[in-house]
């Protein structure tokens, strides 16, 4: 009878784990679906960079390095702090230049030696100011204001993302590109929870 029982939690954990890494593979999928092609797009920029001014040069370059910074970041599970805010910095600098006014932007943080302490899942940060310039400041009339701010004690990290826009209802947003994110988000957070419930049980 003991035997059985140890085969079957045997069993019950290598299922687990398999569930484990199949959520992982899932999740690292998502993020890929939110690659752009870097061939067509470096073969693109390449040629636009030929006839461009020097401040169209400027900004081409600025995405260059925002899509190369990107690649390296999607294809790791987990970045530092200051890693993921430096990529979400030069993704700021590009927006503000497409949302018609502009926008001001604040990012609060502590110094980058605290920031490079802390882990998180890569591109997090990236989805949550997506959905705050898409959702909030696009669609705002007069001043529009974002701010990222981060801090950090004993007790953990607290990562926030504010507009100042009119916000919109999640269980009505429309998108395949929007959806997406969304839903990598949550998978994240349930595997990152998942994680923790099965430490905690150890």
């Amino acid at each position: 009878l003991l035997l059985g029982a140890g085969t079957i939690h045997v069993i019950h954990n290598r299922k687990r784990k398999l569930q484990q890494s199949i959520d992982m593979i899932t999740l690292k999928l998502a993020n890929a679906r939110q690659r752009i092609s870097p061939h067509f797009v470096f073969n693109l920029l390449n040629e636009k960079l030929h006839g461009a001014n020097q401040e169209e040069r400027d900004t081409l370059m600025e995405l260059v390095r925002l899509i190369r910074r990107n690649l390296d970041l999607v294809g790791e599970q987990y970045v530092t702090l200051d890693k993921e805010l430096d990529f979400v910095a030069r993704y700021v600098r590009l927006e503000q230049c497409l949302v018609t006014g502009g926008f001001v932007v604040a990012i609060q943080a502590p110094p980058e030696e605290q920031l490079a302490t802390v882990s998180i899942p890569s591109m997090f940060i990236q989805l949550l100011t997506e959905n705050a310039i898409l959702h909030g400041l696009k669609k705002k009339q007069g001043h529009k204001r974002l701010t990222i701010s981060v801090t950090t004690d004993q007790k953990g990290t607290d990562i926030r993302v504010t507009d100042n826009g009119p916000g919109f209802d999640i269980r009505h947003v429309e998108g395949r590109r929007v959806k997406t994110g969304l839903n990598v988000m949550r998978q994240t957070i349930a595997l990152i929870n998942q994680k923790n419930r099965t430490a905690d049980r150890m």
